[in-house]
């Protein structure tokens, strides 16, 4: 008996650099998915160790029925230029992009495309548990995951279609809490979008502000256009290692940091956030209002201007 419909392929986008030390467990977790509609695409960003060898022997030596390929850069263009050359390349309806240095656990697709046909939205976003070097668990209280505390939960929820059965609690992040700017996921593997919803933003030209922390300019626009929803499994392994190794204590907006630096750093991304996202919907208006509807995009831009006051008063009290 043939199936009524087909399931969504989930595009990986791995983004390698210089973690060939960790990278075979990276793939390895993709492939042990419960969920088997997916392909791996790695985007190597001119790494400095031997992590294209390692890689085309992961490749060489796959036995799994799960598509692996390798971009490789000639020249190192950053986590968002790698993550887009990523999504040209993937033939998926989803697509989630995972550092190389961190994990999945088996139920990480499942889970994200139980929620998106549940309550269809541009992002799902997970929380994560943290490891070490070694791989041993540290903690499944991370402080990269922000703790909500407004909106409506909703507990248990049961997703149940052909091939597919999940039950999870989850939050639709609302607009008037979780604002444009802030910080509300959890790093970059966390997240699974629509590739329809980040298609518009492949046009985005000022790949070179975004080198580091693409998932702050991502996941925030992704939550402008279509909304996004909190799911609360720990479904990614985050790697504490090298410089992220120590936890955060600054806290600005929804999330910690440890230092002056940090701190600043945070800053400088708000302003490129602003100031790219704006030039970006002002550039591209004719486009996105026939994509979005006027009235949509209008609602878009203002609520980017009126986060603004939002912005000068963390400015101010932190």
């Amino acid at each position: 008996m043939k199936h009524l419909f087909n399931m969504p392929k989930i595009s990986f986008i791995v983004t390698s650099y210089n973690y060939a030390q960790y990278i075979e467990e990276c793939i390895d977790s993709i492939i042990s998915q419960i969920y088997q509609n997916i392909e791996i695409i790695i985007v190597d960003d001119h790494s400095r160790d031997n992590s294209v060898e390692v890689i085309k022997n992961i490749i060489n030596n796959n036995k799994s029925q799960v598509n692996i390929r390798l971009i490789a850069h000639d020249r190192n263009k950053g986590q968002l230029a790698s993550i887009f050359d990523g999504i040209f390349a993937a033939t998926g309806e989803f697509i989630a992009c995972i550092d190389s240095d961190d994990k999945i656990t088996p139920d990480y697709a499942l889970t994200h495309i139980a929620i998106h046909l549940f309550q269809p939205c541009a992002l799902t976003v997970c929380e994560l548990a943290e490891i070490d070097s070694n791989s041993v668990l540290h903690s499944l209280n991370s402080p990269a995951t922000p703790k909500e505390t407004e909106g409506t939960v909703i507990d248990k929820i049961k997703v149940k279609y052909q091939e597919i059965q999940k039950s999870s609690t989850i939050k639709i992040l609302d607009k008037k809490h979780n604002f444009f700017g802030g910080w509300w996921w959890a790093p970059t593997s966390c997240g699974v979008f629509r590739k329809a919803a980040i298609q518009p933003l492949l046009t985005f030209t000022q790949t070179n502000n975004w080198r580091t922390s693409p998932d702050k300019l991502m996941f925030n626009y992704l939550h402008l256009i279509g909304g996004s929803i909190k799911i609360y499994d720990q479904l990614v392994l985050y790697r504490r290692h090298g410089k992220n190794a120590g936890a955060c204590n600054y806290i600005m907006g929804n999330t910690k940091y440890n230092s002056n630096a940090a701190r600043k750093n945070y800053f400088k991304n708000q302003i490129n956030l602003y100031k790219d996202l704006l030039s970006f919907f002002k550039e591209n208006r004719l486009k996105l209002e026939n994509l979005y509807s006027t009235k949509h995009y209008k609602k878009i831009i203002n609520e980017i201007y009126s986060s603004l006051p939002k912005l000068i008063y963390y400015k101010i009290t932190h």
